[in-house]
């Protein structure tokens, strides 16, 4: 990215033009893409689950209100679970999240019915692909009391298609925030979220723009009752991201449902239906501190349609 100019003001009229376009700048028709999906659990520092997959995902058009499908082609995971720790989180979901995260799509999940609860305030404009980009911050209206979301939209200047979104939830200090992410839990655990990070990002091709990366990142701090003064307070971060890899407009089908991914699956349990030790070659260690890009470069030419 690089900076070309500077300019300020009221953005809220640019975004809610860019949410009336979705569906002159996004496909209107169903596409299949291939996607490398990774995720992982830390207890502080130390990884304790780790997950690589290979999916197939069915876009639903944008005119669509129907959610996308995704199934599992190829998966491994990597567990280190020391029988000391009392607690083990299980992610449940997460394939089926990195898709909800396509704003364009699911714009409610951010925004609501019509973005009122927000400002929106114009930045700059940036240079990102050679193309002028309005970058926009938006922010929940001061003393609104539910959790929203602040962070940067990044509209395309001559399309307003967005092209990125990097934004948090405000959970920070919110004794109820817990609850949001929280399915179940045992009665003595205290659970507060430190931090919610989500990215969004979408690449152009021919006129139209498409879901091209999605990431979660969730940081949670936990404790015992019994345990006086949060001594023994842990903390755990779930990282996740998905990267489309290869996309095609033919032979669109819709898959079996005894294969979609659900919204309830646990990936870390799903992909042991899924192993190919053969399928990763060199690549025989997953590598969550290093950028996905690396993966997926060490597995060039595996990632892509197959006949």
């Amino acid at each position: 990215m690089g900076e070309i100019e500077i300019v300020s003001g009221d953005g809220t009229e640019l975004v809610k033009e860019a949410l009336r376009s979705v569906s002159n700048n996004y496909e209107s028709d169903p596409n299949m893409m291939v996607a490398f999906y990774r995720e992982s659990i830390k207890k502080g520092s130390n990884y304790i689950s780790l997950v690589e997959a290979v999916i197939d995902v069915f876009k639903e058009s944008y005119k669509s209100y129907n959610h996308d499908q995704a199934r599992i082609y190829i998966g491994r995971k990597a567990t280190d679970i020391n029988p000391k720790d009392t607690i083990f989180m299980k992610f449940q979901g997460g394939i089926s999240d990195a898709l909800l995260l396509d704003i364009a799509k699911h714009p409610e999940i951010v925004f609501g019915e019509d973005a009122s609860e927000y400002t929106f305030n114009i930045e700059s404009i940036i240079s990102i692909d050679d193309r002028p980009h309005y970058v926009i911050n938006f922010a929940p209206f001061p003393g609104l009391e539910d959790i929203l979301f602040r962070g940067k939209i990044f509209l395309d200047v001559k399309t307003l298609a967005f092209k990125r979104m990097e934004f948090n939830m405000n959970v920070e200090g919110r004794r109820d925030a817990a609850a949001v992410f929280i399915r179940k839990k045992p009665s003595s655990m205290r659970v507060s979220a430190e931090m919610a990070k989500y990215v969004v990002d979408y690449v152009e091709n021919n006129g139209k723009w498409y879901f091209n990366y999605s990431s979660t990142e969730v940081q949670f701090k936990v404790r015992w009752k019994p345990r006086f003064f949060g001594l023994f307070t842990s903390t755990y971060t779930i990282f996740s991201e998905m990267a489309v890899t290869d996309r095609y407009e033919d032979n669109v089908q819709k898959f079996p449902r005894k294969e979609r991914i659900r919204s309830s699956d646990v990936i870390a349990e799903k992909v042991e239906h899924f192993q190919d030790s053969d399928f990763w070659g060199n690549y025989t260690v997953i590598e969550p501190d290093k950028e996905i890009t690396n993966a997926i470069k060490r597995l060039s030419g595996k990632l892509q349609r197959r006949e």
